[in-house]
């Protein structure tokens, strides 16, 4: 009697410890999973706030690229256009979205980060002045309205 008594004693406390480390391994992958989805979250919203920034930091080196070469220049007679990105270089487009060949061009802008990929396009006023501009960099689409920077991810 006292070794069956003994034999649940001992099956009771091996199916608590079974028990306990399998909740225990469940809740920590489980905890280790939402760790990891937290993290993730926190650096893409980091890196949309780099790229929101580092957009800003595009259109004013864009704008400063266009005062310089203006005042270079006093016969440039600058209207609103298109600009499209291909090659490194902001080339004006037309309607049909064909390359403008003696359009208007900027060339070597610093970025201060990534270079923007071809067919980002930017519109600028009659003034130099950039009303609205949609660059593809990273893997986000970053659009400038004059106003604010909306990053969207384009994967």
């Amino acid at each position: 009697m006292k070794r069956k008594i003994i034999n649940y004693i001992l099956f009771l406390i091996i199916g608590i410890i079974i028990g306990s480390s399998t909740t225990f391994v469940i809740m920590y992958k489980k905890d280790e999973n939402n760790n990891s989805s937290i993290q993730e979250a926190i650096t893409k919203e980091t890196k949309k706030i780099l790229l929101r920034n580092d957009m800003y930091n595009y259109v004013e080196t864009i704008e400063k690229s266009i005062k310089d070469i203006l005042d270079e220049d006093e016969k440039i007679v600058l209207k609103k256009c298109d600009l499209v990105f291909k090659e490194d270089v902001f080339m004006e487009i037309d309607e049909d979205e064909q390359i403008v060949e003696k359009g208007f061009r900027i060339e070597d802008i610093p970025f201060k980060s990534a270079t923007p990929l071809d067919n980002s396009i930017i519109t600028i006023n009659d003034k130099g002045k950039i009303e609205e501009a949609t660059i593809y960099v990273e893997g986000y689409k970053l659009h400038y309205d004059f106003l604010s920077v909306s990053v969207e991810s384009t994967e």
